[in-house]
């Protein structure tokens, strides 16, 4: 029974993992509360994750908000047009299924193809901000082409991203039981776990002496 208690024990690393990750998830939230500064806490959150998932993250709180500064400009210039994406996707989707200004079932389909495409792209760009430095066009630009090229995992990373939503969507019920597993959990924990498959992604088109760099943190 002692053995469980020891700071090196399963049980004990694995609730100080809970622990940092409710504490990612918090401050998280707290940098979304600008709108304009989504993207950034964004791409604080996976820098975070990407060292937790190797081992290398000892200050969780204290090394988000350093990546929080540091990435300020970078993150917002590629968070902004993906904001009016999505405010357009948004009117659309209200023109066509709420409003239905646009009937026929060509409309639809146009949307959900855009949607496929649309969505798992955006889940990438935040992400390679947090791994690699390269220009907005180059980081937006590789976001498509692997959102493309891997859509098995693309559509696996946004099903985990979006479980949340899509259990209240499904199961209304569940709304205020969920709420606060979701406000302390609800973004760490699939970008937690969508990281890893992010990594087995970028590692792909990593220079072995990058990757070997990479993964000693």
């Amino acid at each position: 029974m002692s053995k469980l208690f020891q700071p090196e024990s399963r049980a004990i690393l694995f609730l100080n993992k809970v622990a940092d990750l409710m504490l990612l998830n918090l401050v998280w939230l707290v940098g979304c509360l600008g709108i304009i500064t989504i993207g950034t806490s964004t791409t604080a959150l996976y820098k975070c994750l990407f060292l937790m998932s190797t081992g290398n993250l000892a200050y969780p709180f204290r090394s988000f908000w350093s990546y929080f500064r540091n990435e300020w400009k970078q993150s917002t210039l590629l968070w902004v047009p993906m904001l009016v994406t999505l405010v357009f996707l948004s009117v659309d989707f209200y023109a066509i299924f709420l409003a239905k200004l646009f009937k026929g079932i060509t409309w639809k389909i146009c949307f959900f193809i855009v949607l496929c495409v649309v969505v798992p792209m955006m889940l990438y760009v935040f992400p390679l901000q947090a791994k690699f430095q390269n220009s907005q066009r180059q980081t937006l630009k590789n976001a498509c082409l692997l959102a493309i090229i891997h859509f098995p995992k693309s559509l696996v990373i946004a099903i985990v991203t979006f479980a949340p939503l899509f259990l209240w969507l499904l199961v209304p019920d569940v709304f205020f039981h969920t709420l606060v597993l979701v406000l302390f959990l609800g973004r760490s924990v699939p970008a937690y776990w969508s990281c890893h498959l992010f990594k087995t992604i970028f590692e792909r088109y990593m220079a072995p002496e990058e990757l070997e760099k990479q993964n000693a943190g």
